[in-house]
């Protein structure tokens, strides 16, 4: 619709016709930051610009006027919509009024009421004008037919008298030069006549036509070319219209001329001629043609008959009259002497002329004569005065002439005509082609008769005829052989292979190999193939030319030249991105094509495969199939409109089929389909899950399917790369942790299953955060990226094009399965010595067995537990009981009463397993002894026990199951069935895992694979099922009538009914099978339902059994055994798929494909889904474990205690036994009763002993989130904090912060936490140490100083310590640790590789140049001098860091107070302007604790806790410090997340809950207020007292002091002053002279509030004196070296005039003075007097008064000052300075 383009269309002026247009696009690109767009010229400057979608108008608009198209300024508007149309067509038959009426009503035309209906050519256009636009939208859309003619209606844009069709401009096949026949009178009239060939060249230049003169051929006529370059505008705006308008132009100039033609006799003319001397006038042009006998008169029409004219026309008529006359009259005298005269004239004219017979061919004479000869002469002898004849005789030419024009008519005449002989012999031959040759013979005899001769004879075709026709001719004949030959000889395609893809678009874009004239002539088709693989050009010919149109296509390419150049500095990588299009631009320029690519970080994995991880748009990724991602078939996610957009249209067809047929993608479903117009072969669209939906288990295996399914169908394709996004990310939801464990496990598993053809997998994320983490996922996942400076050395060397199979390695016989994540290990031991949670005892029903095993073991166990057995009683066959482990290293004993089914019980005793969090069991050989149990058949019911139990327990407790065999019979047996050739070691035996195939991740979750059977769970009615089989669990007489088997019997029939009866009674496992009766089926196999999982399994496999026997290919099963037997339904679905697998086991072949489980409830479905999920994964788990096992033998886990730093505190995690730790505090996981015996909170208790027990039951109970601190007891620890125990992350978070709060109140150093929550808590290691990680964080951030320095993680179970691993390796790779110099150097930077390819190399080097220059230009390097850098804190490290990765800006310290930043300009002065920040921040933070630091040696404020005074922290002293100074009557403070409010005035704090304690202020100097701050111009002195500091003659302060000296440095009394210039200034800060002198400055302050008590005065002193006081101070035992008149002080002035004499700044050497300007405590001053030792007292009669402060020389105008205490003054400035 238009008014979807309202905003999206811009009128852009400015652009003439001389603008060049293939960089118009690149301009608009410019302005609209790379939007999508079409553009097309309109009339004026004007070209229109269309939008594909919604930009920034302003923006662009703005970003027009400033930037310059060819140096010329352009404006652009909003293009309005129009509310006009114009309609063309046929419409001379229509009136107006008509057209009005059909235009003007809706139910027609679709029109309505209109402004105006304006013709613009009655024939055939008119403009209608509407009232409102939509009105004109509508018109326009519609097609319109009036009386069989069909008009067409466009809308039109009035201000632009212009059509827009929204697309780009292209070259269109129209005209560009044109011939017009014109009279050759008159074509020589113009062409000889200045002013009006003149005006017909001026007006073909209005049209943009160049003319040219063609009077030499036969035909003379105009010649017409376009006077446009086809690279510029002006060819696009005016090609289409320029015939037309240049054959109307001519024809308009032609109009103004008449050739007349007027009979005349030869000797009338030669009468008229020679009385006319003025024959040919100006305006017109007279002419004789002798061979016609006529007068030619070309002249103006607009001309009256010349006067000449007249004069010939009266001149003839007279003429005439004399010739009658004189031939009347004429005597024979007059005669006789005229052939005299004429016989001497014909001999004047012999001797003149010579003729020449030339050497002319038959074909030469039969062509000249049917020629108008007198033409030919004039044309192309007379014309070039060439006074010369062609007489054609019957078999010879002969050329009469002028003795000196002979050789001239002969050598134009060669230059005229052409003669030429064509073989068109062999198989090209005219008979070859019969009918074909004889119709294209007669056309170009037809055409061409006049201007060339065509004979044959023989196989030789003879042309004769003008030079150009003759060329011409040849040229269609040549090309009607080649055609023929092209149909007749075989056409052949092979490839030119190129290096690389950017070769393939240089040749293709700068060479244009399709316009080079000599493949043109051989015919040869060039396409471009771009796949990264194979780059190439595909050249197709004749077989016969194939070769040289290679060598052809071989000779371009030799000079293509490629130049390489890699960017890797900070910001480089972003200067030449930003740049990209500028760049190409100049390149394209220089005839060269520049390519960026950035590199991208590789890493190398199993199989050869090679992952790339980089930044950027996946969808202009060159692979050979890309991965699109999507969500309920839908586009809505920005990665897959990324693809649309690249890949146009064509790529969603078999989506919108798919979603025609109303079929949808589930979640890791994928398809392949065509990639339209995206750099690869094939794309393939994978439905991905959103997180967050159903489990995030199940989330990730969708992804992981959706991964694998990719691979392997590009692999199936052959192809040989594949792209992908961070699939799972952004809209989805993944966390990038959890997306990138997905996308591993989903390429592991594909390497594990052979990579075919796939070599390459590309990685491309548009988002650098997301690259960032992704990287740093793959990092925590093992995976390192390839260091390119290390050589790879292949393991197998192969010969080359030779494929290598690595052969598998033979088995080794193995004592471990690994079902699921449980690790079921063989073991030659006593059970009685062994270390574990759980110890499983085969007893009888009385729990007293005491023979065999079970004697050993309630023997070693001892009395405590043979009595808890007794108390138990007698037990039932089934029953399991726990007690207690007594003398054995156990936490308890599960007794199984006895004989036993041993996978029933296994499933039972794991069960009260999990509900003790128990992680290991040993299990005898039970059943091997009296109950005759074969070893293998134990492990078999053993193992299947196990696997039931993980498939059906998705958060297991138990990691380590060992099989304890104390005989060498029961050892050998089960060992042999571990490690038999038929079963994985992985699942265990009886399942054959390698027998049977299992497919895991090539289906939706709710399906598997086992062989040829698709197992698939569904919701549904049995009862509906459409299948061969139908399995009914019913009783042993099969007549159940309610449950499941009810239903199916009702919607059975009767009939089966009376079937029943018949096969009745079932017995055991047997199963009785009857026909479908009324169901959609042909058989119901009926069972009885099971009671346990052995029955189950046993059953499956029966009905199995039957479906076989009658070729049943499908069948559907309910959930047996879930009603009355008893089983869960997780059992039953395991049963199923056990017994599924127990029965593919024994078969080769199976009729079966299809087995379905059928459920009605939602619940049912999720925990079914979840079974199947988990044998996926066991299945997934067993086939990684045997690679791994098969390729290099096992590595033992690392479990060494690693550390990492989070601000001051250390935290490390270690493996070991929390009750052994040695930290200040241990930290115990309880219940609110504070007495949980089990897990770590038993652990501690039974070390600590009972004096702890005690002291918690005492605590009594606690809040859900309570935290109680103890008495270590027998722990070798100061305290226990018991931690009540946190099922979810943020409850860890909240109640470690309370156990660190405890921790700072006790000041605590160490503590020691156990693996909280594992146990009970059932949280995920991973999740379970982010969480403490992220405590830990966050108690650093809120707490100012802590006391805390270490943090230990204990890890009991050493199979956690790889995921609490994974939390810490986290806060290593985001936190930089120690210095800020290490973190930047891990940085890494995008690189950029500069590709350029050319022709030339001074091209080549004048792009790299351009390159360097940008570059240069850009990239800038700032340096940073500070000493608070190494003050900076962890987090304002960590976020430079951030930065630097985000800005890509580097930042290198070279010192400790040294840094430089380097990177894109802006970019370097943003990182500049942060860490600027940070160190002003820093310098704050170091006074403020130069500042705690000297007040702690000068005062101290203290607090009454528990009637003792305790200090307080610094800075609270400090706060209070300042409080007190100002005055403050209140102040708040925060610490350890307490707040406190402190009354100065009662000297009283009040924390949170009202509590009231006393606070105090002991000074430890003679202060009053102890906070002395150094002056704030003073620079940081960190440990030093003393710092001599040079101004910079350019700072304020160096020119206030300076300008203050020179102002007072001339003696106003001396008319001869000298003058002096200042040539240093140091600035003077002393910490020690500092306090004293602000000491006794508040004093005085204090004693004279509202006196001026201070004052800057000048004192002079030498080189050597200097030095003292720049250490010591003024000191007045100097006194009476310079005079004593006003006392025995130090002696200031005023007017820095006075200490300018030598007498008291004397010169040194090199001529220096030397001056301080001092801060001079001058308070009340008295008169000075001769050998005064101090100031006179201030009342002579009151001693207690006290002194004045100084002497000076007079009071009422003193300019001299005595200071009589050294403290009384500061050196402020030493002033250096030069008498002038």
């Amino acid at each position: 619709m238009e008014e979807d383009l309202l905003g999206r269309r811009y009128v852009l002026s400015g652009f003439n016709d001389c603008c060049p247009s293939d960089t118009i696009s690149m301009y608009i690109h410019s302005c609209s930051h790379g939007a999508e767009h079409s553009w097309e010229a309109v009339g004026g400057d004007s070209i229109v610009v269309t939008f594909e979608e919604d930009i920034d108008g302003h923006q662009f608009m703005q970003k027009t006027l400033t930037k310059r198209f060819n140096e010329k300024r352009i404006e652009a508007c909003r293009l309005e919509l129009t509310k006009s149309v114009i309609v063309q067509g046929d419409i001379s038959q229509f009136s107006e009024g008509y057209l009005a009426v059909y235009f003007g009503l809706e139910m027609m035309s679709g029109g309505d009421m209109f402004k105006s209906l304006v013709p613009v050519n009655r024939k055939s256009s008119i403009v209608i004008t509407y009232e409102d636009l939509k009105v004109a939208q509508r018109v326009a859309e519609r097609k319109h037919t009036l009386k069989g003619k069909e008009l067409v209606a466009q809308l039109f844009y009035p201000d632009l008298q212009w059509v827009l069709k929204g697309k780009t401009h292209h070259r269109s096949k129209f005209s560009t030069d044109i011939a017009i026949l014109v009279p050759p009178e008159l074509l020589s009239f113009i062409s000889r006549t200045e002013i009006f060939r003149e005006e017909l060249t001026s007006a073909l230049q209005r049209v943009h036509a160049m003319v040219s003169f063609n009077i030499i051929s036969n035909h003379p006529q105009l010649e017409l070319k376009i006077s446009m370059s086809k690279n510029l505008l002006g060819h696009l705006r005016h090609g289409p219209a320029w015939e037309i308008n240049a054959r109307r132009e001519v024809r308009t100039i032609l109009e103004r001329y008449i050739v007349e033609h007027i009979p005349m006799k030869a000797e009338v003319w030669q009468r008229v001629k020679g009385g006319c001397p003025e024959v040919n006038a100006a305006t017109a042009l007279i002419s004789f043609k002798i061979c016609t006998s006529e007068l030619v008169v070309v002249r103006r029409r607009v001309e009256a008959e010349t006067l000449a004219l007249l004069k010939i026309m009266s001149k003839m008529e007279k003429a005439k009259d004399e010739r009658q006359v004189v031939k009347s009259t004429i005597d024979l005298e007059v005669f006789l002497e005229k052939v005299q005269t004429a016989e001497l004239l014909i001999y004047q004219i012999q001797e003149m002329l010579t003729f020449k017979k030339l050497d002319s061919s038959y074909h030469l004479t039969r062509f000249l004569q049917p020629l108008d000869l007198c033409n030919f002469q004039y044309y192309n002898f007379y014309q070039d005065n060439i006074v010369a004849v062609l007489i054609c005789g019957k078999d010879s030419v002969t050329v009469l002439a002028k003795k000196g024009d002979i050789d001239r008519a002969e050598y134009k005449l060669k230059e005229v005509i052409k003669q030429a002989s064509l073989s068109i012999s062999g198989e090209y031959n005219k008979e070859t082609f019969g009918g074909q040759w004889k119709t294209f013979h007669a056309e170009l005899k037809k055409v061409n008769f006049r201007n060339v001769l065509i004979e044959f004879s023989g196989d030789k075709m003879d042309l004769c005829g003008f030079r150009s026709v003759v060329d011409n001719v040849i040229a269609q004949v040549k090309g009607f052989l080649q055609e023929r030959r092209k149909k007749n000889k075989k056409v052949v395609t092979e490839d030119v292979p190129l290096k690389t893809c950017q070769e393939v678009e240089f040749v293709e874009s700068f060479m244009k190999l399709s316009a080079d004239p000599q493949l043109k002539a051989l015919g040869v088709t060039i396409l471009p193939c771009r796949y990264p693989q194979s780059p190439c050009f595909k050249v197709t010919a004749a077989s016969d030319h194939i070769k040289e149109a290679i060598n052809v296509v071989n000779r371009y390419i030799r000079t293509v030249e490629t130049r390489n150049c890699m960017y890797s500095k900070a910001g480089e990588a972003k200067i030449l991105k930003n740049n990209k299009l500028l760049l190409k631009m100049q390149a394209k320029g220089l005839g060269c094509n520049l390519k960026l690519s950035e590199q991208n970080i590789s890493y190398d994995l199993k199989g050869g495969v090679k992952l790339t991880l980089s930044q950027g748009n996946v969808a202009k990724q060159t692979s050979d199939v890309l991965i699109c991602p999507l969500v309920n078939m839908s586009f809505n996610n920005p990665v897959a409109q990324q693809f649309l957009e690249n890949g146009g249209p064509e790529i969603k067809k078999d989506v919108d089929a798919l979603e025609k047929a109303k079929q949808s993608l589930l979640a890791g479903d994928v398809i392949m389909t065509n990639a339209g117009t995206l750099k690869s072969k094939k794309l393939i669209y994978a439905a991905i899950p959103v997180w967050g939906k159903n489990y995030s288990d199940l989330n990730s295996a969708y992804l992981v399917t959706a991964v694998l399914q990719s691979l392997l169908k590009g692999a199936k394709n052959q192809c040989g790369s594949l792209g992908m996004p961070a699939l799972g990310c952004g809209t989805f939801g993944f966390p990038v942790k959890d997306s990138c464990e997905a996308i591993m496990k989903g390429i592991s598993s594909f390497i594990s299953l052979g990579c075919g053809s796939m070599t390459t997998i590309h990685l491309t994320e548009s988002d650098p955060k997301t690259v960032e983490e992704f990287k740093s996922a793959l990092t925590i996942l093992g995976y390192h990226p390839t260091d390119p400076t290390k050589t790879k050395i292949p393991l197998i060397p192969s010969a080359p094009g030779v494929s290598q199979t690595v052969p598998l390695p033979s088995l080794q016989v193995s004592n471990t399965i690994v079902i699921g994540r449980v690790s079921v290990i063989l073991k030659r031991a006593d059970i009685t010595k062994e270390n574990v949670d759980v110890i499983v005892n085969s007893s009888n029903q009385n729990l007293d067995l005491n023979t065999g095993v079970s004697g050993d073991i309630l023997n070693a166990a001892g009395k405590s537990v043979v009595d808890e057995c007794k108390k138990h009683g007698p037990q039932a066959l089934g029953d399991v009981v726990l007690t207690g482990g007594g003398n054995l290293n156990c936490k308890h004993i599960a007794h199984i009463p006895g004989p036993v089914k041993i996978s029933a019980f296994i499933l039972k005793v794991l069960h009260l397993c999990e509900s003790k969090q128990a992680a290991t069991v040993s299990i005898p050989t039970i059943g091997t002894g009296i109950d005759g149990c074969l070893p293998e058949d134990f492990a078999k019911a053993m193992l299947q026990g196990v696997t039931v139990h993980i498939l059906c327990t998705p958060f297991s407790s138990l990691k380590t199951i060992f099989v304890v065999a104390f005989e060498d019979r029961n050892y050998d047996g089960i060992k042999k069935y571990f490690n038999k050739p038929r079963q994985s070691k992985s699942l265990g035996a009886g399942t054959q895992m390698t027998a049977v195939p299992v497919i895991t991740h090539d289906l939706p979750l709710n399906q598997v694979k086992i062989k040829d059977a698709l197992i698939e769970l569904k919701k549904g009615n049995i009862t509906a099922e459409t299948v061969k089989a139908i399995v009914n669990s019913t009783n042993e007489d099969v007549n159940l009538k309610n449950g499941v088997s009810g239903a199916i019997l009702n919607a059975a029939g009767s009939a089966v009914e009376v079937e029943c009866a018949k096969i009745r009674p079932l017995r055991g496992n047997n199963a009785g099978v009857t026909s479908g009766g009324s169901l959609q089926c042909d058989f119901i196999i009926h069972i009885v339902g099971p009671k346990s999982l052995e029955q189950a399994v046993e059953r499956v496999k029966n009905v199995l059994e039957h479906c076989e026997d009658r070729w049943i290919t499908s069948v559907s099963f309910p959930a047996i055994g879930t009603g009355g037997g008893g089983m869960k339904f997780p059992e039953s679905v395991t049963a199923l798929l056990l017994g599924i697998k127990a029965h593919f086991s024994k078969r080769k072949f199976s009729a079966l494909k299809q087995i379905f489980l059928v459920v009605d409830q939602v619940k049912a479905l999720q925990e079914g889904q979840q079974v199947l999920h988990s044998w996926k994964r066991m299945t997934q788990d067993m086939a990684d474990d045997d690679d791994s096992s098969n390729a290099c033998s096992s590595c033992e886990e690392d479990y060494s205690a690693t550390t990492a730093e989070i601000g001051p505190v250390k935290v490390k995690l270690l493996c070991g036994d929390i009750t052994k730790e040695k930290t200040d505090a241990i930290v115990s996981t309880t219940n609110t009763s504070l007495n949980l015996l089990s897990g770590v909170s038993g652990a501690v208790l039974n070390a600590a002993g009972q004096a702890v027990v005690d002291e918690c039951t005492k605590l009594g109970n606690q809040p859900g989130d309570g935290v109680v601190i103890t008495k270590p007891g027998n722990l070798k620890v100061k305290y226990i904090i018991h931690m009540v125990g946190q099922t979810k992350e943020k409850g860890i978070i909240s109640s470690m912060l309370k156990v660190f709060k405890i921790c700072e109140d006790l000041k605590i150093r160490s503590v020691s936490f156990p693996a909280l929550s594992t146990g009970a808590g059932k949280l995920h290691a991973v999740d379970v140490g982010n969480a403490m990680v992220t405590a830990v964080e966050e108690h650093i951030k809120s707490t100012k100083t802590s006391s805390i320095m270490d943090v230990h993680i204990v890890i009991f179970q050493t199979d956690m310590f790889q995921d609490f691993l994974k939390s810490l390796m986290k806060l290593k790779i985001s936190a930089p640790q120690g210095c800020l110099a290490s973190a930047c150097r891990d940085v890494s930077f995008p690189k950029v590789e500069v590709e350029v390819l050319g022709c030339c190399s001074s091209a080549l080097a004048n792009v790299k140049k351009l390159v360097d220059d940008l570059v240069t230009k850009e990239w800038k390097l700032l340096q940073i001098s500070s000493p608070y850098l190494a003050l900076l804190l962890p987090s304002e490290k960590q976020a430079i860091v951030a930065l630097s990765r985000s800005l890509q800006v580097c930042v290198s310290v070279s010192a400790p107070d040294k840094a430089t930043v380097s990177g894109k300009e802006a970019d370097a002065l943003t990182m500049v302007l942060q860490i600027e920040k940070d160190l002003q921040k820093a310098k704050e933070r170091a006074t403020r604790q130069e500042e705690e630091k000297r007040l702690w040696k000068t005062v101290r404020w203290e607090v009454c806790d528990r009637e003792a005074w305790a200090e307080l922290d610094p800075s609270v002293s400090l706060d209070l410090e300042h409080a007190l100074h100002k005055k403050e009557q209140r102040i708040s403070y925060t610490l350890q997340n307490q707040t406190y409010t402190v009354n100065l005035d009662k000297m009283e704090r009040t924390d949170r809950n009202g509590t009231i304690a006393r606070i105090k202020r002991t000074l430890k100097a003679g202060s009053e207020i102890a906070v002395i701050e150094p002056p704030t111009n003073w620079d940081r002195m960190d440990d030093k007292t003393l710092d001599i500091v040079d101004l910079s003659p350019t700072s304020e302060q160096y020119k206030r002091v300076q300008a203050n000296f020179l102002e007072t440095s001339k003696n106003p009394n001396s008319a001869t002053s000298a003058t002096f210039t200042v040539v240093k200034i140091q600035r003077i800060q002393s910490k020690d002279q500092w306090q004293r002198y602000a000491l006794q400055k508040q004093m005085l302050d204090k004693k004279y509030p509202q006196n001026m008590n201070e004052m800057d005065l000048y004192h002079g002193t030498t080189a050597e004196i200097c030095q003292k006081v720049n250490s010591n101070g003024f000191n007045r035992s100097f006194c009476g070296k310079n005079g004593t008149l006003y006392g025995n002080g130090t002696y200031f002035a005023k007017d820095s005039w006075f200490s300018c004499k030598d007498k008291y700044s004397y010169p040194d050497a090199q001529g220096l003075k030397y001056m301080y300007q001092a801060r001079v405590l001058v308070g009340m001053p008295c008169l000075g007097i001769p050998d005064m030792v101090e100031p006179a007292p201030l009342d002579p009669s009151n001693p207690l008064c006290g002194l004045h402060d100084c002497a000076v020389n007079n009071v009422q105008n003193p300019t001299i000052y005595v200071v009589f205490s050294d403290a009384g003054a500061y050196p402020d400035y030493l002033i250096s300075f030069k008498e002038s």
